[in-house]
């Protein structure tokens, strides 16, 4: 993929996010980086990689409806968490969606798309499903403690792409108000690429889930990169 130009602004917002980044926050799990022998240069290790997982900065998008679909809207909001689980730490993502607008009881695939471009009225700007793999299939997000174990044991080698995030259910009133983990996304890749929500379920299947039409997109990375008119095709090919 070749990289597409980044608007001024959107830039300079995305350049001061990564410069927290450059301080060596890690994206993956703790189990990876501790080289020592020794039970007290793990710990350091492992206190270093917490400290450096929590000074990442958080991460939102604001979630406009397409064309013909002005009555959906929302956000999505991204923050590191480092978990501990069987023996296993890891820096991992929480992401918390709060989506208003949607039919009644409906279920909505919803993915981080390649590029950060909302320029498009139907969402297409923002390109497929990120994925640093090429080649990578499709899929739907497994356990948080699967991830956790197959990076531990594994490398983090990846069953899917990092966008796919499976569906959002909306309640009786069409709202959807949900919140959960993922050991896919990593914060200093995401960073600029857009959120999509779509009108179908995501099923899984291939290439993209089947999941329709897209009823709103967002930029990731806060309202400031919106405000740069969303046509920075951001990190296209950063990793």
């Amino acid at each position: 993929m070749i990289p597409r130009p980044l608007h001024a602004a959107a830039a300079a917002v995305i350049g001061a996010t990564l410069a927290v980044v450059a301080a060596g926050a890690p994206a993956r799990p703790a189990g990876a980086a501790v080289v020592s022998d020794t039970p007290w240069g793990a710990r350091l290790a492992g206190a270093l990689d917490a400290a450096r997982c929590g000074s990442l900065p958080p991460l939102t998008a604001t979630l406009v409806g397409t064309a013909g679909n002005e009555a959906v809207g929302g956000s999505v909001a991204f923050s590191p968490v480092w978990m501990t689980a069987g023996g296993t730490a890891a820096c991992v993502t929480r992401i918390e969606a709060n989506v208003s607008g949607l039919p009644p009881a409906t279920a909505h695939g919803f993915h981080i798309h390649t590029f950060g471009d909302v320029a498009r009225r139907d969402g297409k700007s923002a390109g497929g499903h990120y994925s640093s793999v090429p080649g990578m299939p499709h899929g739907l997000p497994e356990s948080i403690f699967a991830v956790m174990a197959e990076d531990a044991t594994e490398g983090g080698s990846g069953a899917h792409h990092e966008g796919d995030m499976g569906n959002l259910e909306s309640n009786a009133a069409g709202v959807v108000a949900w919140a959960g983990f993922n050991g896919r996304v990593v914060l200093e890749r995401v960073v600029g690429r857009s959120i999509i929500l779509h009108a179908a379920m995501d099923d899984g299947g291939q290439p993209t889930g089947n999941a329709g039409a897209r009823l709103a997109q967002g930029i990731i990375g806060g309202v400031a990169i919106m405000a740069a008119g969303g046509r920075g095709r951001a990190l296209a090919a950063a990793v």
